[in-house]
């Protein structure tokens, strides 16, 4: 054995939305880890995440945050 192991990392995009709008400046993080990101002025974001069955939090003042697999 080599000792290296597969990659099995995804990169997710994706857009952040109320009701009415796209939410500026919420933060999208896979959830157990320091990685995340905050969207941007469109709403949208892009992220690594470690594998298929990782959770995004998704979290933004003054809404409730929402974890989605």
């Amino acid at each position: 054995s080599s000792g290296l192991q597969q990659n099995n990392s995804i990169k997710v995009t994706g857009v952040v939305t109320s009701e009415v709008a796209t939410i500026i400046g919420a933060t999208v993080q896979v959830k157990g880890t320091s990685t995340g990101v905050i969207t941007d002025i469109d709403g949208r974001y892009t992220i690594t995440v470690p594998d298929g069955n990782s959770i995004l939090s998704v979290s933004f003042i003054g809404y409730q945050s929402q974890e989605i697999r």
